[in-house]
């Protein structure tokens, strides 16, 4: 019988596993790192005057309307939960090529604190019809007001920025506010809740029964949105749950609710 072969562990006597191949370490010398740094300017020197052009051609206007140093007068909160409301109008004072990106800045909000980031439940933002037990634990310490169980519960989805930025009609101009959110978050994510149910009619004064089919929503609602649409819409437990759109009617739809983008992205 022939003798098994001799395990081992060693390298192949090859120059790449042995580590014996061909090497070349550069002797720096003055001149050699002269010429060096001179080359490297060359390249990148034209490239960073070309980046700091295009960078002086970026338009940004800020407008401060809260705070102690302020751009506009009316608008600073005094007081926890003040509930106060103002109104400001800005201008843009020369042309400007779009698209242009509007976005909101906040101080001092810890966006990433532990008891905030871990607040909130992420099976009833994907849709799932849970109850007050369900989510307590997860939504500590905000997932009901009074008797009524928040949908979606927590202190991320309760604390929405709820200011409205809008153009003027007669500028012209529209704000686009789709795709601002990932596919991914709009498709998974955040869904609203199992059961609820939409359909755009033409005519406002139809019944729901009509509308929807089954007397199951017989007490839907109805909603015109911002283009003149008409829509019957219907949430499961209405009178038992505070829906998104009850929380922030200015700033979401009872038709978008947990897939309003701005919703999303905060």
């Amino acid at each position: 019988m022939a003798d098994k072969a001799e395990k081992s562990r060693r390298p192949d006597d090859t120059p790449f596993k042995q580590q014996r191949m061909a090497a070349w370490q550069p002797i720096l010398t003055p001149i050699k790192v002269i010429i060096m740094f001179l080359i490297i300017g060359v390249i990148f020197v034209p490239v960073g005057v070309t980046l700091l052009d295009s960078s002086k051609e970026i338009y940004e206007k800020t407008i401060v309307y809260d705070g102690d140093d302020t751009d506009v007068d009316g608008c600073k909160i005094k007081n926890t939960n003040e509930g106060a409301e103002c109104s400001i109008t800005f201008n843009i004072g020369e042309d400007v090529e779009g698209p242009v990106y509007v976005y909101y800045e906040l101080e001092n909000f810890y966006q990433n604190h532990r008891r905030y980031v871990k607040s909130r439940s992420a099976a009833q933002l994907e849709g799932e019809n849970l109850d007050k037990s369900d989510v307590s634990s997860d939504c500590d310490p905000l997932y009901k007001n009074h008797s009524l169980l928040l949908n979606p519960c927590g202190l991320i989805a309760n604390s929405l920025f709820n200011d409205v930025i809008s153009l003027d009609n007669s500028s012209g101009y529209s704000m686009d506010e789709k795709g601002i959110s990932w596919l991914s978050d709009r498709k998974v994510k955040f869904n609203n809740v199992d059961g609820f149910k939409k359909v755009q009619h033409s005519n406002a004064s139809a019944s729901c029964v009509e509308v929807m089919g089954s007397e199951k929503y017989a007490d839907c609602k109805v909603y015109v949105d911002s283009d003149g649409s008409t829509w019957f819409y219907w949430y499961p437990d209405d009178d038992k749950v505070q829906y998104l759109h009850e929380s922030y009617p200015m700033v979401v739809s009872p038709i978008e609710g947990v897939e309003n983008e701005h919703f999303i992205v905060w």
